[in-house]
């Protein structure tokens, strides 16, 4: 049933971009026919029909819910920085933290790192072995909660889920 949805809308998106390419003209679709068939059978070879509608809906929720998040982090991150800068005395105790990798290796794991970049007050510094060295603008700011939740949204938007994977407590 999948094969038949993946066939049916790929087939009627390439024909309206066929139609559309050529202003609907009469005659062309002579060529279309072959055209979008051929087009056809490549996209599916290239491309063959993936996840459930159920699942990408699901994805794509997940990836606009981490895009929101992060906006809103990145927006109040930049306030608590301009704030800690401009005060008369800054107010700022910075210091490289150790934080775990719960994402597994490839484009999560980077865009993770990425994004933690990207935010306010932070800035990633280096790798090691399953640990990402982070530098913090204030040591009183609670990285390791956002840092978790950011991985935790990734794998979600991914349509992966992180093990429960708490750090060690220190002196273990």
């Amino acid at each position: 049933m999948r094969r038949a949805g993946a066939v049916l809308g790929r087939g009627l998106l390439l024909g309206v971009l066929w139609w559309a390419l050529t202003e609907g003209d009469p005659p062309a679709w002579y060529y279309g026919l072959a055209a979008v068939t051929a087009a056809l059978v490549a996209s599916l070879r290239l491309s063959p029909p993936g996840p459930s509608r159920g699942r990408l809906a699901v994805r794509a929720w997940h990836t606009a819910r981490l895009l929101l998040w992060f906006l809103g982090r990145s927006v109040l991150g930049g306030v608590d920085v301009s704030r800690r800068i401009l005060a008369p005395r800054v107010d700022v105790r910075p210091e490289v933290q150790r934080h775990p990798l719960c994402l597994p290796p490839g484009h999560q794991r980077q865009l993770a790192l990425a994004m933690v970049s990207l935010m306010p007050g932070t800035l990633l510094v280096s790798l090691e072995e399953d640990s990402a060295l982070i530098h913090v603008l204030d040591r009183r700011i609670p990285v390791a909660g956002t840092w978790e939740e950011l991985q935790r949204r990734i794998a979600a938007a991914a349509g992966d889920d992180l093990p429960d994977r708490r750090p060690d407590p220190p002196g273990d």
